[in-house]
């Protein structure tokens, strides 16, 4: 039992290495640091502030355009309304806080 137990353990010896073995997975690129802006050039407007979107259903009028955009009868009443109702839409979101 003692044999076997010393065989197991020198094994488990011979078998650790000094080096780590290479990842398989690709590494992530080493990460840049920006620039500072120089005087006179103006700077990027929001670059620190995070992103937030929306996404706007079309598909079978789900968030636009209104039924009532649909059967408009003529197609520049159609226009008018379906321009109406993305601008308050938009004018919403930009009102929540959604910048993208």
């Amino acid at each position: 039992m003692k044999r076997g137990a010393a065989l197991a353990a020198a094994l488990l010896l011979v078998s650790c290495a000094s080096e780590p073995p290479k990842s398989l997975v690709t590494p992530f690129p080493p990460v840049t640091k920006q620039p500072l802006p120089t005087p006179g050039k103006p700077a990027q407007p929001h670059a620190q502030e995070p992103m937030r979107g929306v996404w706007l259903a079309t598909v079978s009028r789900l968030d636009w355009p209104p039924v009532a955009s649909v059967n408009g009868t003529s197609p520049a009443q159609r226009i008018r309304q379906q321009q109406q109702s993305l601008i308050e839409k938009l004018d919403k979101l930009k009102s929540l806080g959604i910048n993208t």
